[in-house]
This record gives structure tokens, C-alpha cells and sequence, in this order.
């Protein structure tokens, strides 16, 4: 009886380790690269999008999905339509996106930018106020 409470007493940490998965799901990040006061009425707002997957498991047991950034919308304020980005590399770990916006105003216009990963996941949204000045 004893030999059989000590080797299970022995095997119990193997086990629960091997019970133990951990998945860390990555969400995309989303960075604006264009200043938020612009001199030029026709504005070309630039930035990147970056997505690292999702890994499940440790050590030689772990796994990791696949990484891409499938795309970039953006959403005018005031607007309930979100738009689609351009690209540089769709599908990518890392992508850089761009947006031709009009901008007639001094006061400006707020636009909130998120982006979705291959895997369906999505960002957090980012927004920053463009306006003409100085």
C-alpha cells in the first residue's frame, strides 16, 4: 500500500503538469503613424498593424496558429460605416495601411482605426483627431 500512495504521490505533478494548457490568444495592435495636425487639405494617413497569433501549450507540446493581419477598417466620426484600409502585405504578422482622407477643416475629424486578424480577432480601437494647422 505504501508503494502505490508513494508512486502516486510521485506521478502527481507529472500529471497535473500535463493537465496544464495555456493559451495566450494574441489580439492585433493597431499604431497611427501620421501627425494629428497636417498642413495639407489632402492627407494620406499612414500606419501599422501588427498580429503574433496565438500560442497554445508549453515547452515541446506547444503550438502557435497562424499570424496575419487580414485587415484594416477605418470609421469617420459621425459616420456608422466602417471602411476598408489599404494593405502594404495582407496576411502578414506585421502590415503597414494607409487612408486618402480629405480634410477641410481646421477643426478637424476624429477617425477610429481597428484591425482583424486572420483568426477573426480584433483590436482595440484607435482613434486620433486630424485637422489643418500649422
Amino acid at each position: 500500500m505504501k508503494k502505490l500512495l508513494l508512486s502516486a504521490l510521485l506521478l502527481a505533478p507529472a500529471l497535473s503538469a500535463q493537465a496544464q494548457t495555456t493559451t495566450t490568444s494574441s489580439i492585433p495592435v493597431i499604431t497611427i503613424t501620421t501627425p494629428a495636425i497636417n498642413t495639407n487639405s489632402d492627407l494620406i494617413i499612414i500606419g501599422t498593424a501588427t498580429d503574433t497569433g496565438t500560442s497554445t501549450g508549453t515547452g515541446t507540446g506547444a503550438t502557435t496558429t497562424a499570424a496575419g493581419v487580414k485587415a484594416v477598417y477605418y470609421q469617420i466620426d459621425g459616420s456608422s460605416k466602417w471602411r476598408k484600409a489599404t494593405l502594404t502585405a495582407k496576411g502578414t504578422a506585421s502590415t503597414s495601411w494607409l487612408v486618402e482622407f480629405r480634410n477641410k477643416s481646421s477643426v478637424g475629424k476624429r477617425i477610429f482605426f481597428r484591425a482583424v486578424d486572420v483568426e477573426g480577432n480584433e483590436s482595440d480601437i484607435v482613434g486620433r483627431r486630424f485637422k489643418r494647422g500649422s
